[in-house]
Formats: C-alpha cells, structure tokens, sequence
C-alpha cells in the first residue's frame, strides 16, 4: 500500500494513480507503437475524407467514453473510534460500482490527524479505523456516483465542541494548565459514546455528563464577560 504526504490534495492522488495505471497497463513498447501509428495515420492521411476524420473522432469519443463510465477511483474513508482522526482510502478500479470489478492500482491512503490526536495522543497511540463512507468517483476521478455509509460516529457533544470551537479549546486548555481539569479527565468524555442520554446511563456515567454541561455552562459565563 502506497502512503502519500499530508500536504497533497485529492486531485495529486488521482493524478499520479491515473498515471501509474496508464503505464502498468500500457508498457513502453505498445506506447511507442500507438504513437507511431497516430503520426503515420495522420501524416498519411493529410488529406482525409470526411468520412475517415469521423470515424477518427469518433473512436477517440468511444473510448474516452469506456474509460469514463468503466474506470472509475473508490474513495473509501474511515474514522478512529478514540481520537477522530480520518483516512482515506484511494484504488483505481475497472467495471461498475454496483457490480463486478477489479483494481487496477494498489490502495493510496491519506491520513489527516485530528485536533484532538494533536491535544491528547502521542505517536505511540495506534488508530483503531471504522468504516466511515465509501463513494465511486467517475470520469477519470471527477465525479463523483454515489456512496455507501457506515458506522462511524461523530462523537458526543464534548467533543463536536472541541473539534468546532477554538475558543473552547483554548478554555479547555487553559482548565488543565490551572489544575482545574485532569488531561485523564479530558480523554474520558472523549470517549463516551454521542448516543448516551441521561434516563440510559449508569451512575458514573452520569457524572461525566454532568462535567461535560458545567463545563458548557462555565464556557458560556466566560464568554460573556468577555463580551
């Protein structure tokens, strides 16, 4: 499996994926010969009748149009279940989505860390991947055809603020620096689970949820003043 770095965009992986499939499937040899016949085609057909420059274009359309319906990249992203962050799976395939097909390039992946990782995890944590969402994208890697989705969650209210507030994490932040909140504490209601209500949840449960609304609460009083 190749990796590639964080600072290349989906179309630089697309790209170099088309481009190594172009020569695992045509080699050195058959390219020269291909390019040889379109110069001696059009050297001795200078003069072409209409009919032979139709049937020129037209399969060069035919076969943009095979390569477009029938190769197609799958995009496949996951979610670490502790720390948020997310990978992408890319692989060049040949035939239909929704049907038979096979690869015609070894996986590409791409992994953005997230804040929390960053905050709260070292290299040592190992990343445990769900399935997140898989989708085709056809024309060459442009468009995309649909998806299938899994069973990755976004987290619990603590940390979709975290991941969406800068403000809020400054705020958390500056709680552990002061001694007013544990790191062990943090990495607790990261953990608990988003579809955990209250009449569900155990007596030690309950406690952290209530941590995670008087730290709301707090946060808002802070910014208050502020204003």
């Amino acid at each position: 499996m190749a990796r590639v770095g964080i600072g290349m965009d989906e179309q630089d992986i697309f790209r170099l994926q088309f481009l190594g499939i172009f020569n695992r499937i045509i080699g050195d040899a058959v390219r020269r010969r291909l390019i040889l016949f379109l110069l001696t085609w059009l050297s001795v057909n200078r003069e072409m009748t209409q009919r032979r420059k139709i049937q020129f274009w037209a399969m060069g359309l035919l076969f943009l149009w095979l390569a477009a319906t029938f190769i197609y990249n799958q995009r496949d992203s996951f979610q670490c279940s502790f720390c948020f962050s997310r990978k992408a799976e890319f692989t060049w395939m040949l035939g239909r989505w929704a049907g038979e097909s096979i690869s015609l390039s070894s996986k590409t992946e791409r992994i953005r860390e997230s804040l929390i990782y960053r905050d709260y995890f070292n290299n040592s944590h190992r990343h445990h991947w769900k399935f997140r969402q898989g989708s085709p994208y056809y024309f060459f890697g442009l468009a995309w055809g649909g998806c299938a989705l899994g069973s990755a969650g976004e987290g619990n209210d603590f940390t979709n603020l975290y991941k969406q507030l800068s403000g809020y994490r400054s705020f958390i932040a500056a709680k552990i620096e002061r001694g007013e909140l544990l790191q062990e504490n943090v990495l607790r209601l990261i953990e608990l689970p988003s579809d955990l209500e209250w009449e569900q949840a155990d007596l030690e449960d309950r406690k952290w949820l209530e941590l995670i609304e008087s730290l709301l609460d707090e946060y808002i009083e802070q910014r208050a003043v502020d204003f």
